[in-house]
């Protein structure tokens, strides 16, 4: 069972009628009984384009990667998606 604000990955097209396709990164919002859950799709700049009930067997948690990485000094700077 997923928690909330877990970010996830959708593994379908099935909601591509509510606008997140296969592919689209998410957090959970809300979980409901049965294996069901609320997410959030969001752009790379932070916007909602979607919101939509998921069944656990069309998510799966998605760790961020790292993006871009540059040394200023002794100081590491890291950018996740």
């Amino acid at each position: 069972m997923l928690e909330n604000y877990t970010r996830v990955r959708l593994e379908t097209d099935r909601y591509q009628a509510e606008g997140a396709s296969r592919g689209d990164l998410g957090y959970i919002i809300e979980v409901y009984p049965g294996g069901n859950y609320e997410v959030e799709f969001f752009r790379p700049d932070g916007t909602t384009f979607a919101q939509t009930t998921a069944k656990e067997s069309d998510i799966r948690q998605d760790e961020p990667r790292l993006v871009a990485e540059s040394r200023t000094r002794d100081i590491t700077v890291s950018e996740t998606v």
